[in-house]
């Protein structure tokens, strides 16, 4: 099995909602970074939520597969999350942003491929 770093996703986060990455192998899913680019100088600006979801290959997003609940992130600031999550081949990353002309995502993570 051959491991690879990669950016699972850059971008800015979808409004409504919606798929930013689906993996093709066996995934671990390693950092999440969350920006608000809205407001300079800090302070000005409006706090952005984001929801991130982890959805089972043929499933759909919901409450039941959130593993960023809504995290609220203020004007200027980013939010750092570490993790190790791990996904099938098949599985998606559902993003959605309160105001997403304001919020940048950053996902990366380890792409574990079989060798031929």
């Amino acid at each position: 099995m051959t491991d690879t770093p990669a950016r699972l996703f850059l971008g800015r986060a979808p409004a409504p909602g919606d798929t930013v990455f689906t993996a093709a192998d066996l995934t671990t899913v390693r950092e999440i970074v969350i920006c608000n680019t809205d407001g300079e100088p800090r302070g000005a600006g409006q706090t952005c939520d984001v929801g991130i979801s982890l959805v089972p290959s043929g499933d759909t997003a919901g409450l039941d597969n959130r593993i960023v609940p809504d995290q609220a992130v203020e004007p200027a600031e980013q939010v750092r999350i570490d993790c190790a999550t791990v996904m099938e081949a098949g599985d998606a990353l559902w993003v959605r942003a309160s105001a997403p002309d304001r919020v940048t995502v950053c996902i990366s993570g380890v792409v574990h491929e079989e060798e031929s």
